[in-house]
């Protein structure tokens, strides 16, 4: 399981990162990682799974914009957390800071489960499945 931005990044290196990030102004009482079905791609507005969800079984070219929309997902807002419970061979997840697969940001493996990187403050916008990462 990894989380990759363009070389491997240890999933320790983004618990160092986080560590120093200021709370969210609002607390969300989910539990951590809810939603997130088996063959979907999840991410979080907080740390460790937690906050609101937003979630996808397909890529989105526009998390703003497109069929599916992320509703805390703006400029402002970026996810800090990632789930992958994709299945089957295209299963990895490449994240894109811009609409329409623009400017590659990451890559999520199948399984992945974790923080961001140390690039958190970054806007993810649009991913899509991959057979790899």
């Amino acid at each position: 399981m990894s989380f990759t931005r363009r070389t491997m990044i240890t999933a320790a290196a983004f618990g160092a990162a986080f560590g120093l990030m200021a709370p969210a102004a609002q607390a969300d009482t989910r539990a951590a990682w809810s939603g997130c079905a088996t063959g979907e791609i999840c991410v979080y507005q907080e740390l460790n799974g937690g906050g609101k969800p937003c979630h996808w079984d397909g890529e989105d070219n526009d998390w703003e914009n497109g069929n599916i929309t992320c509703s805390w997902a703006g400029p402002n807002m970026h996810a800090k957390s990632i789930w992958n419970r994709g299945t089957g061979s295209v299963s990895a997840v490449k994240f894109y800071k811009f609409a329409y697969f623009n400017d590659f940001y990451a890559c999520a493996a199948k399984g992945f489960k974790g923080n961001t990187g140390p690039d958190a403050g970054v806007h993810i916008q649009s991913h899509k499945w991959a057979t790899s990462c």
